[in-house]
């Protein structure tokens, strides 16, 4: 998501794949798309009336609304 946002880990408060929960080191979660509080490249094509698809970009589960290929929100 870094590259995606043009923010840094710290910022994202994303640094991997897996996070551990707060105060506990055996007890984790899997980031996905939820945990990303930041506009992406695709959200700010939609955001100039451009259309994007994006495939394979992780952590993109569950997939957000945007502006997709067809030029409607799709999810």
């Amino acid at each position: 998501m870094v590259m995606m946002t043009g923010k840094k880990p710290g910022k994202l408060g994303i640094y991997g794949f897996r996070h551990r929960k707060p105060g506990a080191y055996s007890d984790g979660y899997i980031v996905n798309s939820t945990h990303v509080h930041a506009d992406t490249v695709w959200d700010a094509l939609a955001k100039n009336g451009l259309k994007s698809i994006v495939l394979g970009v992780p952590p993109g589960y569950p997939p957000r609304p945007h502006r997709g290929g067809r030029g409607r929100a799709t999810a």
